[in-house]
């Protein structure tokens, strides 16, 4: 018998068959999620093909409670991190526990528990994160002969400067407010109510404290600070201004709470703008906290063995230095990846002090 042994190349159809299909969901497309982090995944992994599932921000979370009941969902999307966290509670989403905590031995990563239930499981990894910091003129402070907001800054020490910058007409009415108020939640109600005392829910965040004395006493106060010593605005008054952003960038109050997406844009529309950021004061307890809005990838449950491994390798490339620092140059987010930011945060444009908004974000 002779027996005739070759040697063959692969056919096209078993590369073909190694090539794993993975759809990745975007709100708001690439407007959020830079198209070159995409790319460059694709050319450093040539057995993943991607597909983009792309829709409105504020359609997307209604987008894929439809498609999750067509099983035509995303295999890996995000979304706010509360969201998130409600898909752990239903079922649809991979638990990432072991590949968060692979991630924390290197100490590089901010939030990376942000999606963390009381059971220890967690639920997504962060997309980006919006923290907020103290916005200040410093041309108001200068002619008031004040110095800038600090590291040491309390909210009493806001509150008093805040009177002190408050300036009205010769009729009382207020033409430059101390304070520019927001009336949202993040860097609205929510910041006062934990600077002046108050808290929103228990330590179990499973038990709302609003209706406690406390907290009431500090809504109270807010509600004051507007409507009795007005030195920020009433609502009419912000409304009518179109908002904190535009009342500050007008010059028309000196202070205002400032979420890091932000800050490109006040600069795009206000180039003029002689401002910087310190971080969120110290409460009246003696403790600091940095509102921040997070979203969160999530990878779907149901998704396939070999789609939830390339899924999982994008969540890895996703939070490498390189992509990382990508998302970071634009200046409209802040990546959980510090070196990422650290490389970039020179190279942004005004607030030079862009570093505060991370500084005690942990």
């Amino acid at each position: 018998c002779i027996f005739l042994v070759g040697c063959s190349k692969k056919s096209s159809s078993d590369t073909k068959d190694k090539i794993v299909s993975l759809k990745i969901g975007l709100p708001s497309g690439f407007d959020v999620t830079p198209k070159e982090i995409i790319d460059l995944f694709e050319e450093k992994n040539p057995d993943i093909k991607i597909s983009i599932d792309d829709a409105p921000w504020s359609d997307y979370g209604k987008r894929v409670q439809l498609q999750m009941m067509s099983n035509d969902c995303p295999d890996v999307w995000f979304l706010e991190s509360g969201t998130i966290m409600s898909y752990g509670a239903l079922g649809v989403a991979e638990n990432l526990k072991s590949f968060v905590l692979d991630k924390e031995q290197s100490g590089n990563y901010l939030m990376l528990e942000d999606t963390k239930d009381a059971e220890g499981n967690v639920w997504g990894i962060p997309h980006a994160l919006q923290p907020t910091a103290l916005a200040y003129n410093k041309e108001i402070f200068q002619e008031a002969g004040l110095s800038y907001p600090d590291d040491k800054w309390t909210f009493d020490e806001l509150i008093n400067a805040s009177k002190k910058l408050t300036r009205k007409d010769a009729n009382g009415k207020v033409v430059q407010y101390g304070f520019i108020g927001d009336y949202s939640i993040t860097v609205g109600y929510y910041p006062w109510i934990k600077g002046l005392g108050g808290n929103v829910l228990d330590e179990t965040k499973s038990k709302s404290l609003l209706n406690t004395g406390a907290t009431k006493k500090a809504i109270q106060k807010w509600a004051d600070l507007a409507h009795k010593e007005k030195i920020f605005p009433p609502y009419s008054i912000y409304k009518a201004n179109r908002g904190s952003s535009n009342m500050f960038g007008t010059e028309k109050g000196a202070m205002f709470f400032i979420q890091y997406v932000l800050a490109n844009r006040l600069g795009d529309d206000f180039p003029n703008l002689n401002w910087d950021v310190a971080p969120m004061p110290i409460s009246v307890n003696g403790r600091r906290y940095v509102p921040y809005v997070a979203n969160s990838w999530v990878i779907y449950k149901k998704a396939k063995p070999e789609v939830k491994k390339a899924a999982k390798r994008w969540l890895d490339f996703w939070l490498s230095d390189e992509a990382q620092t990508i998302l970071a140059s634009k200046g409209v987010n802040i990546p959980s990846n510090k070196n990422a930011f650290e490389k970039v945060k020179k190279n942004l444009p005004a607030p030079a002090n862009r570093e505060v908004f991370i500084r005690y974000l942990n």
